[in-house]
Formats: structure tokens, sequence, C-alpha cells
């Protein structure tokens, strides 16, 4: 029950952190992923900047993508697209990455978290 509460928690803020982002944005998609058990969070983290985002960031509607060290052994990717396809595509993009460069750095499947995001704020 805490993890659970623990990982709203975390999507929550990570969501009021990142929308404002994409305000001007018509329509946006966003996922949460949430890898436990990560090995070594420098080289996860060299791995996912050096070859996931140059990935990722080519897909059409890409917006954005963060990689975040949230503390023992745990980091969480936010991504958002302009639409649901897209999203889909980044979260197959990142499933097949990770089986192929990552999978002793990640050793758990992510816990993932998707939707069309329906409310949005920006500091003035």
């Amino acid at each position: 029950m805490r993890k659970l509460v623990l990982f709203t928690l975390t999507v929550f803020l990570l969501v009021a952190t990142f929308v404002p982002l994409f305000a001007e944005q018509e329509s946006a998609w966003l996922t949460v992923r949430r890898y436990e058990g990560v090995t070594n969070t420098k080289e996860a983290a060299r791995q996912v900047q050096e070859g996931f985002v140059p990935l990722i960031s080519k897909l059409p509607g890409f917006i954005s993508y963060d990689w975040v060290d949230a503390g023992n052994g745990v980091m969480i990717s936010v991504t958002v697209y302009t639409n649901k396809e897209a999203s889909e595509e980044s979260n197959r993009v990142a499933a097949d990455f990770v089986k192929k460069h990552m999978a002793s750095l990640l050793p758990n499947p992510p816990r993932v978290t998707a939707g069309h995001v329906v409310a949005t704020a920006r500091k003035k």
C-alpha cells in the first residue's frame, strides 16, 4: 500500500511539474514509467541520454522527455506526445531499447501509467 501511495504521489508531482511545458498544445498524452531496482543509476542516465533520447525525440508528435533519479534505485521517465498513437509508439521503442541495451541496468519491468492530459497550469 505504501508503494502505491508513493507511486501515486510521484506521478502527481511529475505531472504538476511538467504539464506547463506543453500547455500551448491543444492535446497531449503523457506517459510515466517507473523503474525499480536500477543497478547503476549513473550508467542508466548516460545510456538514456546518449541512446534513447535521440530515438524518441525523432518520433512524430514528440513534445518532451525527462529521466528522473528518484533515489533508492528508482528511476522515472516522463514522456509527452501530441497524441495517443505517438505515446504508445514511444512505449514500444522504450521496451525495445531497454531489452537490447539496458536489461542489466533495469532488471524489472516498469510500472507504466499513461493518459490524456485534461488540465494544465502555467506560472505567469
